[in-house]
């Protein structure tokens, strides 16, 4: 970013009216799947099989077969983050700390604006979200290829 480009938006307060009026958009996905806030980044899951149980048909005074109790299984591990990064050169971070010692409201909704990158960001979260939530829903697997996501692709096909 120029100085000359944040010394004339700064003046003006033209930025702050959209910092006020801004709210992030509901995600489709949360149509579907809510968003419950959760402690950790990490699941767990118990699971077993699923059977009706069947009693067998034995004659009298015959032994009859041992029925065992179903197995579970305990199944955990990390749920990976969701992350975005923009660029910041050297000359952007000491702008940046100069600026962030101003002291009007509307000039520090400004720099969170142009510094921040609020709207960008949280739209990347969300359309990535709502991305997962879709294909599993429609899919019923989750597929991360280097094709579709540009991170460090640990598992294939999660189900």
């Amino acid at each position: 970013m120029e100085f000359s480009i944040l010394k004339s938006i700064l003046k003006p307060k033209i930025l702050s009216g959209f910092m006020e009026e801004w709210q992030p958009k509901e995600s489709p996905i949360l149509k579907y799947m809510p968003f419950l806030g959760v402690p950790a980044l990490q699941y767990q899951i118990v699971s077993g099989p699923e059977q009706k149980p069947l009693a067998d048909i034995c004659a009298y005074d015959t032994s009859y077969p041992l029925k065992s109790r179903i197995g579970l299984k305990k199944i955990t591990g990390d749920i990976p983050p969701i992350r975005v990064m923009k660029k910041m050169t050297e000359t952007d971070l000491n702008s940046y700390m100069q600026f962030k010692q101003m002291r009007s409201p509307d000039e520090q909704a400004v720099v969170a604006l142009v510094f921040g990158d609020i709207v960008y960001c949280w739209k990347a979260v969300m359309n990535r979200l709502s991305w997962l939530g879709f294909q599993a829903l429609s899919l019923g697997i989750i597929s991360l290829t280097a094709l579709n996501n540009a991170g460090i692709i640990t598992e294939s096909n999660i189900t």
